[in-house]
């Protein structure tokens, strides 16, 4: 219900205003009555009323000496004015300050009435336009979100410009980044189903710690299962934004969230956000191999630069011939190998075991190009997956899914291509049938190996080629029995055959009886 506040210090007019409509109709309710200005101006900011109706001539304060100083402070207020003097300048002045409508004493019921209906409109104009301009501004805030996860997650893969300024990136992003020190931090949550509670749960512990008020800026967003923050800070504030990000974990472990946070090294320059992600990515598997919350890059720690060491020899050309043989079972014990390779070499560094792993899955990603796109897609979110597994063994598993992933679609692959060979082969053979075909004169067509040839004849259709080109040959026979003239010797030479003796003893034995004898048969039905 809208509310109103009557200011006349003639207390009958301001009760014939109260009560000689039913405000109740038009969506109002008069809450309070005011008969001195003074006291009327401090209900009005206390209260915020949406009409006032107040009189001119009061003392301490006119009626338009109000209107003009609360209409600065609250200028949604909408006010009517109060006379008994029929004062054209008056009347001016107070719709100058803001005054929706003039009421002359005494009040007349259908005046008050239609600047009511006039006063509803407007609020029912205001509210209208409030929803849309509140669609509109949450619309537009979460574009920029967008745009900013997007931005950010190109920089993470490589594929952003790297030669925007930070002028440009605020101006396009809506950001505050400064010249100063940047730290990338990734805080993943086993639990999954938790992530969105996570990330609003987060937002807020980012307030309670200060954070957004200690740093010029600060960057959130989810990215394949996890919650990035990039912080852009003054050096001076090192310390505290390291203590404010500690006291965050236990925050967040005391409301029982599984998580784990790592925080990356500075740097300062934005160009090297790439480089830096990549190093917390490294790190985060560190939380597979102790019970910590919270983990500080560390430069003094050698965490280890040869990949190479912690991989089988000749990796990824062994990958290349399993997946050529479609071995399953090979696959398998390859990728177990290559798994226990990188445990055993790693050492005590989590470090060296995530650059092996991804490693491994970067030489199984080169395997991709000639799989189906539903499968390629299948296969990039297993490896996504590999950031959050939640163990060692759960990697591992991850890693040879993508291999039998990639052998099935090859095996597919080849049978298409099989069966593409063979239906190529039928159609030539449909329209050839009467020349002098061999098995090797049709692999030479289809470049093939003919005994390769061969092996994929028989397996599509159940019989040899020789058997299918002969029973192309003999239903043609037939049909030229059933429905010409010809004679033996000639029909012999349309499908395919010089020798009629031969081709009499073949077709005696496709049919079981003599041409002679089909012919009859086929004339008596």
């Amino acid at each position: 219900m809208n509310r109103v506040l009557i200011i006349d210090d003639e207390l009958w007019v301001s009760e014939v205003i109260k009560n000689i409509i039913c405000w109740t109709d038009y969506g109002f309710c008069v809450e309070d009555v005011c008969h001195d200005s003074l006291s009327a101006m401090e209900l009005i900011r206390e209260k915020r009323p949406q009409l006032v109706l107040t009189d001119i001539r009061m003392p301490e304060k006119t009626g338009l000496e109000i209107i003009k100083e609360i209409s600065a402070e609250l200028p949604d207020t909408m006010f009517v004015v109060v006379s008994g003097y029929n004062d054209f300048e008056y009347a001016r002045t107070a719709l100058t300050y803001g005054a929706i409508g003039y009421l002359l004493k005494p009040i007349d019921q259908v005046e008050l009435e239609q600047i009511v209906v006039k006063a509803r409109g407007i609020l029912e104009d205001q509210r209208r336009y409030h929803v849309v301009e509140t669609c509109v501004y949450k619309e537009y805030e979460q574009t920029i979100e967008r745009l900013r996860k997007q931005f950010f997650s190109n920089c993470f893969e490589g594929r952003q410009d790297s030669g925007l300024t930070l002028r440009e990136i605020n101006r396009e992003l809506k950001l505050n980044l400064k010249e100063g020190h940047y730290r990338i931090v990734s805080i993943t949550v086993l639990d999954l189903r938790d992530g969105t509670t996570l990330f609003a749960e987060i937002n807020k512990l980012l307030w309670k710690r200060q954070l957004p008020v200690l740093c010029n800026e600060v960057v959130s967003f989810l990215y394949r299962g996890k919650m990035i923050l990039i912080l852009n800070y003054q050096i001076d504030r090192s310390g505290v934004i390291l203590e404010g990000l500690q006291s965050m974990v236990s925050d967040v472990t005391n409301k029982k969230f599984d998580v784990t946070f790592v925080a990356g090294e500075e740097f300062n320059d934005i160009g090297k956000i790439q480089k830096e992600f990549h190093r917390v990515k490294e790190m985060e598997f560190i939380r597979l191999f102790s019970s910590a919350r919270f983990y500080l890059y560390d430069p003094t720690i050698d965490y280890g630069e040869n990949v190479n060491t912690l991989l089988l020899p000749n990796l990824d050309i062994c990958i290349k011939q399993v997946i050529k043989n479609g071995d399953e079972e090979e696959a398998y014990r390859l990728i177990q190998g290559a798994f226990e390779r990188v445990m055993n070499c790693m050492g005590n560094n989590p470090v060296a075991f995530a650059r092996g792993i991804y490693k491994i899955a970067e030489i199984l990603q080169e395997n991709l190009a000639e799989v189906p796109k539903s499968v390629r897609e299948i296969c990039i979110k297993l490896v996504k997956d590999l950031e959050t597994a939640g163990s060692t063994e759960q990697i591992k598993e991850y890693l040879q899914k993508i291999m039998k992933e990639i052998i099935k679609a090859q095996v597919d692959i080849g049978e298409q291509k099989e069966k593409n060979t063979v239906a190529q082969v039928i159609d030539y053979l449909n329209g050839n049938y009467m020349n002098n075909i061999t098995l090797t004169d049709m692999a030479e067509i289809v470049h093939l190996n003919a005994n390769y040839f061969s092996e994929i004849f028989h397996k599509e259709k159940g019989i040899t080629f020789k058997e299918y080109l002969t029973q192309i040959r003999m239903e043609r026979a037939k049909e030229l029995l059933k429905r010409s003239n010809y004679r033996q010797s000639e029909i012999a030479a349309m499908v395919g055959y010089n020798d009629t003796k031969h081709f009499s003893k073949i077709f005696r034995k496709y049919v079981g009886i003599t041409t002679t004898e089909y012919r009859k048969l086929m004339v008596n039905k």
